[in-house]
């Protein structure tokens, strides 16, 4: 950590916090503050909360260089800001100047045990770098469809595997021009019963899945400034163990642990920011 005019900087890089000096600040793109917009939720004719994320530019590129200003009297945004580098993957550098909440995150992170292992994709999203696919990425990701993206022209995934492709068979560009329901299209056409991962009571907790087969990671983060109490997940494969790291908190078992041939279900009693779970 960096101080200087009583600003912190912090650098977060292929999943862990990095020295500061490994993020330069030069070519960077300035985000905006994640979470969950209240004028948008209140005006909406959906019940369902607006989150403002910038987990889509992680998932498009990973090595792509961005650069988050926290507000000096909203601490919960550069906590929240870096739990999502965090949990995605991003390339952040992060200035802040109430980073008390930050520097807890960045221990947090680094008694996590190693866990390298490949991200689970449902199916493959063609990405032509339009804006159009990348409203489309970020709905997908608030409804915690779990997928790959390809360019187009790219090789073709396994015959088993679900292409989605703007403009091609069912997923039409009219239906990409509302975001929406081009997700919930997906997601009935994928079927919960072919999902990875699925999340009970919470419309604010996102998820990201690592597995090698046999043990798996959730990355979990809260959008909402609010902890979130008693959320269920299903994930796909039988484990005997889930074991969670929140953020606050001593490691300990997820409760309600309920293991079947297919799927693994458990419950995270309270977590606010981000929470981590392992499956064996």
């Amino acid at each position: 950590m960096i101080l200087s005019l009583a600003i912190a900087v912090f650098c977060i890089f292929g999943g862990r916090f990095q020295p500061p000096a490994a993020c330069s600040e030069q070519g960077r793109t300035r985000i905006a503050p994640p979470g969950v917009d209240r004028k948008i939720q209140v005006a909406s004719a959906t019940q369902r909360p607006w989150i403002n994320l910038n987990a889509w530019r992680y998932k498009r590129d990973s090595n792509a260089p961005f650069l988050f200003d926290a507000s000096p009297d909203r601490p919960e945004q550069a906590l929240l800001a870096a739990a999502e580098a965090l949990a995605f993957g991003g390339n952040l550098l992060l200035r802040c100047q109430d980073c008390t909440p930050v520097q807890s995150l960045s221990s947090w992170a680094s008694q996590l045990p190693p866990a390298h292992y490949p991200e689970v994709a449902d199916f493959t999203f063609v990405d032509d770098g339009s804006s159009l696919a990348a409203e489309v990425i970020t709905l997908l990701m608030r409804r915690n469809l779990l997928f790959q993206l390809a360019r187009p022209g790219s090789a073709p995934p396994s015959s088993t595997h679900l292409v989605v492709d703007i403009g091609h068979g069912e997923f039409t560009r009219e239906l990409a021009r509302n975001p929406s329901e081009f997700a919930y299209a997906v997601r009935r056409r994928l079927g919960d019963d072919h999902r990875s991962v699925r999340v009970w009571g919470s419309e604010t907790a996102l998820v990201r899945l690592q597995s090698n087969g046999r043990q798996s990671r959730l990355w979990v983060v809260n959008y909402s400034f609010s902890p979130l109490l008693g959320t269920r997940f299903r994930v796909r494969g039988s484990y005997s163990s889930a074991q969670a790291h929140v953020l606050g908190h001593a490691p300990a078992p997820a409760t309600e642990l309920k293991a079947a041939p297919q799927f693994t279900e458990f419950s995270l009693d309270e977590f606010d920011a981000i929470a981590v779970v392992d499956l064996r």
